[in-house]
């Protein structure tokens, strides 16, 4: 499994953020600099991803930005985007992006969540076995 930095280099981080790469290596951040560049929520969720998060961290406790869906699984909310994460249990300030979606109902659809819970045990089997790659290795 691929990792790829979102927020601020190491060096500058508080918080890091990384993103899980898909087959084609396209992470949450390129998802939102593809998106329309008239949708403001895209933009600001991409600086919220980037900046924010990075130096202060998810904020839990504001459930209007950030909010706990189960099974370890949090999203980062803004406007319709969401954007699903969870953190890496053996690092601390650690954040794991899986993907994003445009929301369109009241309740987060299961097959997003269940999208997320995969990645997850996909990255702790790929941690444990020694299979992920972190931004700056090389594919072995």
């Amino acid at each position: 499994m691929r990792l790829t930095r979102i927020g601020r280099p190491p060096e500058e981080a508080v918080w890091h953020v990384l993103a899980v790469a898909d087959s084609q290596g396209r992470t949450v951040r390129d998802e939102l600099l593809r998106a329309d560049p008239a949708d403001p929520d895209a933009q600001a969720m991409l600086a919220i991803l980037e900046r924010h998060i990075s130096d202060h961290g998810p904020d839990t406790r504001n459930k209007n930005k950030c909010k706990p869906l189960g099974k370890d699984i949090f999203e980062f909310r803004r406007g319709a985007i969401r954007v699903l994460w969870f953190y890496a249990p053996r690092v601390r300030r650690l954040i794991i992006c899986t993907h994003r979606f445009y929301k369109q109902s009241q309740k987060t659809p299961k097959r997003e969540i269940e999208r997320a819970v995969e990645y997850r045990a996909r990255y702790l089997v790929a941690e444990s076995s020694g299979a992920l790659l972190l931004p700056g290795d090389e594919p072995r």
